[in-house]
């Protein structure tokens, strides 16, 4: 788990690749959220891929943390070079 604390801090942004699994359209779970509240809490753009069902046990908490909805379209994701390189995104599956 600290790895992954590691490079959310680390990334410039997070991306959250939320498929559908198990029947739930938009999955996110536990560790998932977790993720993006460190991200928040470290002020890190967060963005989601697909939207979230509403029937999610955590759907108001992952609108808490004011995340992108991509709806489908990663090409919505800002892509600019800071100066030390290319942008560090975490890329994380529900």
């Amino acid at each position: 788990m600290r790895n992954h604390i590691d490079k959310v801090v680390q990334a410039d942004a997070i991306l959250m690749m939320n498929l559908d699994k198990n029947g739930i359209r938009g999955y996110i779970g536990g560790n998932c959220l977790i993720e993006m509240a460190i991200a928040f809490y470290f002020h890190k753009p967060i963005f989601i891929l697909n939207k979230i069902a509403k029937s999610s046990p955590f759907y108001e908490e992952i609108l808490g943390v004011l995340p992108i909805f991509l709806n489908g379209d990663l090409a919505i994701i800002p892509v600019h070079k800071p100066i030390k390189g290319a942008l560090n995104l975490t890329i994380k599956c529900g």
